[in-house]
């Protein structure tokens, strides 16, 4: 469907809400979401953050597809999301894992609403967000219905300076190891998001000279 004036507009951006999935892997489709991660920052950063965090039972299929992807399989495994959720859902099938999606909708709009958050006003944050919104589309769609159809994308944004200006970015944005973890990777999102203000901050005491 397209967008039309109709459409929400889309607020200040003083408060984001950002978003984080850790999934089984690249398939919508095929693979299924492990962890969601949700953090509010106020104020332009300058406030207090509020996190919501909920897992997922891994089903048998994606249990089987997991075995087959050393790459996710370990590195949900060294940073104990697997572990986590294993001792949270000892016996997860396909059916709880629709029912967990279901439940964790509910409660993550329940969440932001109790926050003060309006349903249609805020962008969906994050890093490659469009990833994370395929998924919310397809597993938990009254959620991905609750942002504002546009993205705020970290990703995009640090793809900017890396390519216009490769100085301040690999001044700014050392290599480090993700974590993985879907609250961590929200933080970690935050940080390169304030980097770039103030990168953007220098350039507005520039043009009000």
């Amino acid at each position: 469907m397209s967008q039309t004036s109709s459409m929400p507009k889309s607020s200040p951006l003083t408060t984001q809400v950002w978003i984080d999935l850790e999934t089984t892997g690249l398939s919508v489709l095929d693979d299924q979401i492990l962890e969601l991660g949700i953090v509010i920052t106020p104020n332009n950063y300058q406030g207090e953050t509020f996190s919501f965090v909920e897992l997922f039972p891994l089903t048998a299929y994606s249990a089987e597809r997991l075995n087959r992807n050393d790459f996710v399989r370990n590195m949900h495994t060294e940073n104990d999301l697997l572990q986590e959720i294993a001792e949270r859902f000892p016996d997860g099938d396909n059916y709880e894992y629709q029912a967990q999606c279901e439940l964790t909708q509910t409660e993550a709009i329940n969440w932001l609403t109790t926050h003060g958050l309006a349903n249609g006003e805020f962008e969906m944050c994050g890093a490659s967000v469009h990833f994370d919104r395929a998924w919310l589309r397809e597993d938990m769609p009254l959620l991905e219905a609750w942002f504002h159809y546009r993205n705020f994308d970290v990703s995009t944004l640090k793809r900017a300076c890396e390519i216009w200006y490769p100085t301040f970015y690999n001044e700014m944005f050392p290599e480090h190891d993700d974590m993985h973890r879907a609250i961590r990777d929200c933080y970690d999102e935050i940080g390169e998001a304030k980097i770039i203000r103030m990168f953007f901050d220098g350039l507005e005491r520039i043009t009000n000279k």
